[in-house]
């Protein structure tokens, strides 16, 4: 029965780290891109009102975050600060753009599944 649970295990873990990969590539590549002033993010964020300085901090962030969840002690930091990013950019779209919001609730949701699978992390490892 434990060759079953070990097997189970490492299979949720493999669904963890693949999720952690695909959240830090759509994080560092939305960061790159803010960061790179493409035309649309730059009017979307002048669209919010704040300035550009929004832009630059947001980037910064996304970048950060897709570098903590691939570090095994800080996919829970990692994934709490993508769910923060992500209520803002759901609230943007919501109030102030006028966008779908379905993008960054399903980024909400991946962010949440990996917060909760971080607990793998803390189980012994067979």
């Amino acid at each position: 029965m434990t060759n079953l649970a070990t097997q189970a295990n490492r299979s949720k873990r493999g669904w963890a780290t693949t999720m952690h990969v695909l959240l830090a590539l759509i994080f560092a590549v939305a960061g790159i891109a803010e960061l790179l002033g493409i035309e649309a993010l730059v009017a979307t964020f002048d669209t919010l009102g704040f300035g550009q300085w929004l832009r630059w901090v947001t980037a910064v962030l996304e970048i950060l975050d897709a570098g903590l969840i691939l570090l095994p002690g800080s996919v829970l930091l990692a994934a709490l600060l993508m769910i923060g990013i992500s209520v803002g950019v759901t609230i943007s779209q919501l109030h102030f753009i006028g966008n779908s919001p379905v993008p960054p609730l399903v980024l909400m949701i991946l962010s949440c599944t990996a917060a909760w699978l971080s607990r793998l992390s803390d189980e012994p490892r067979s």
